[in-house]
């Protein structure tokens, strides 16, 4: 069996687009500024992020998404780790897979919830990876 992994001229555009996106907006130049380290460049820009429908990319449209599939989320993954992106996008960008109720998982699509990784220490605290503005 032969796998063609050649990208679709689809696939190439939502690249490129994200691509062009964050080289303007979200350069790696920026965290040389400490007003925009630690995440402060992407908070800035979240609307932007979310409109750009990077928060809901492979989340089916029956779900509230864009509906593309996984290849699309690793091109769009690349990029982001290319550019530095904050933990908190990375989360934002998962979080919807994991969200069953309909409002939570559209506010997380729509970045007007706010996701954060969570790295357990023990039974009672956990140490939160790019949590600035993010819900209980």
């Amino acid at each position: 069996m032969i796998v063609d992994l050649t990208l679709s001229e689809d696939q190439r555009m939502i690249e490129q687009g994200v691509v062009d996106f964050l080289r303007d907006r979200l350069p790696v130049e920026r965290l040389r500024d400490p007003a925009l380290a630690c995440g402060g460049a992407e908070r800035a820009l979240w609307g932007e992020l979310a409109g750009l429908g990077l928060f809901g990319l492979g989340i089916s449209e029956e779900r509230g998404g864009l509906g593309l599939g996984l290849a699309e989320e690793a091109l769009v993954a690349r990029a982001l780790g290319r550019h530095l992106v904050s933990p908190a996008v990375l989360a934002q960008v998962a979080a919807p897979h994991f969200a069953e109720d309909v409002r939570l998982r559209a506010g997380l699509i729509d970045g007007s919830i706010r996701a954060a990784f969570a790295n357990r220490i023990d039974d009672v605290s956990a140490h939160l990876l790019g949590a600035a503005g993010a819900e209980q």
